[in-house]
C-alpha cells in the first residue's frame, strides 16, 4: 500500500502537520524528501500511539479547538507541551516564544527588506527533552534573530534571519478573536489592493511537490468578487465544518482541491488552502476558517478548472 492510501485510511493523522514540516524547506527538491520524510514521520510515530499535537494552557480549558461565540471565533492563548512526558516531536514544528506568545512559521521571504526593528534572538534551545520550565521568553525549537515585519503588526507577524541571511517569517497564530475574514485579510494582511499576481496549484501538485503552478488573469472581476466575499464572511473554528458523508471528521486530504496564492507587492505571499462547499484557510491560521457563498466559490473555481484545461 503506497504511503498517501496508508494516511487516507488513518483519519487521525493530520497532512496539516505534515505540511508545516515539509514547508519550513526552502529547497523544492529538499522539500519532496522532507515531506515524505514527515509522512514516514508520523506514521512511525502513530505506531507507537504518540501524536504531535498543540496544547493550549489556560486557566480554564486545556482544549486546543478555538471556541466559538456570538462575538466570533478566539484561538486560545498556546504554548507547546514538547517534553519528553509529553510524547511530541519538537522537531517537527518551528516557533519561538516572544512577549508570552507563540510565533510559529508560516513562510521563507525573498525580500530581506522586509525586516523592521531588531526585538530579540530566539535561543533555539527547545527540543524532546525540554522540561515545561524551558518554555521561556526567547526560547524556541530554532534560533536566530528576530525583527518585525515593516508593514505588519509584530503583534501578528514577525521574521527570522537565518545565519545564511535568509529571512523567514513566523505569524503568531493564537491568542485572537476573529469575526470576519476583514479581521484577518485586510487589518492584518492588507490584501485587497497590493498583490501583484495571482497563482494555484491542485491539491495533488502541492501534496506531491509537483509546483504545477497556473497563473491567473484578473480581468473577470472573479478574484475581486472572492476577495470581497472572503471578507465579508464570518469565521468558524475547522473543527465545526461538516465531514464529508462516511467521515467521522473532516480532513485536508477528502475534502481540499486548490491552493491559492496572492503574490504580494512587498515580497509576501499570502497562501489559501480551498476546500469544497466554499470552505477557505489561511496557511498561517490553520484552526479557523470562512465559508464564501456557493456561486461566488463555483465561479473562482470554474476559472480554475478552465484554466488548467487550457
Amino acid at each position: 500500500m503506497s504511503i498517501p492510501r496508508i494516511i487516507e485510511a488513518m483519519d487521525h493523522i493530520d497532512d496539516d502537520l505534515i505540511s508545516g514540516a515539509a514547508d519550513f524547506k526552502r529547497n523544492v527538491n529538499r522539500t519532496v524528501w522532507v515531506r515524505w520524510a514527515a509522512v514516514a514521520a508520523c506514521l512511525c510515530l502513530a505506531a507507537a500511539g504518540l501524536f504531535i499535537r498543540h496544547q493550549i494552557a489556560s486557566s480554564k480549558s486545556a482544549s486546543t479547538d478555538p471556541v466559538s461565540s456570538e462575538s466570533g471565533v478566539t484561538i486560545p492563548e498556546r504554548k507547546f507541551t514538547l517534553s519528553a512526558d509529553s510524547n511530541a516531536d519538537s522537531s517537527m514544528i518551528a516557533f519561538f516564544i516572544y512577549q508570552g506568545h507563540v510565533y510559529v512559521f508560516y513562510e521563507w521571504s525573498d525580500n530581506t527588506e522586509i525586516a523592521g526593528e531588531y526585538l530579540g534572538t530566539a535561543t533555539g534551545l527547545i527540543n524532546e527533552w525540554t522540561p515545561k520550565d524551558g518554555y521561556v521568553e526567547f526560547a524556541g525549537s530554532i534560533k536566530g534573530d528576530f525583527y518585525s515585519v515593516k508593514g505588519y503588526d509584530p503583534s501578528f507577524m514577525l521574521c527570522l534571519k537565518e545565519t545564511d541571511g535568509a529571512l523567514s517569517t513566523y505569524i503568531c497564530d493564537n491568542g485572537i478573536t476573529l469575526t470576519y475574514g476583514s479581521e484577518l485579510y485586510e487589518d492584518r494582511l492588507h490584501l485587497t489592493g497590493n498583490y501583484n499576481a495571482v497563482q494555484y496549484e491542485t491539491r495533488e501538485s502541492w501534496y506531491y511537490s509537483k509546483n504545477k503552478l497556473y497563473q491567473l488573469d484578473e480581468s473577470s472581476g472573479v478574484i475581486s468578487r472572492f476577495i470581497d466575499q472572503l471578507d465579508k464572511a464570518a469565521f468558524m473554528s475547522w473543527q465545526d465544518v461538516p465531514a464529508r458523508e462516511g467521515k467521522t471528521i473532516i480532513t485536508s486530504y477528502d475534502t481540499e482541491i486548490y491552493h491559492l496564492y496572492f503574490r504580494m507587492k512587498d515580497g509576501m505571499t499570502i497562501h489559501l488552502r480551498l476546500y469544497e462547499n466554499g470552505y477557505v484557510r489561511f496557511q498561517g491560521l490553520l484552526d479557523v476558517c470562512v465559508q464564501v457563498p456557493e456561486d461566488c466559490f463555483n465561479a473562482l473555481t470554474g476559472m480554475l478548472q478552465e484554466n488548467i484545461g487550457s
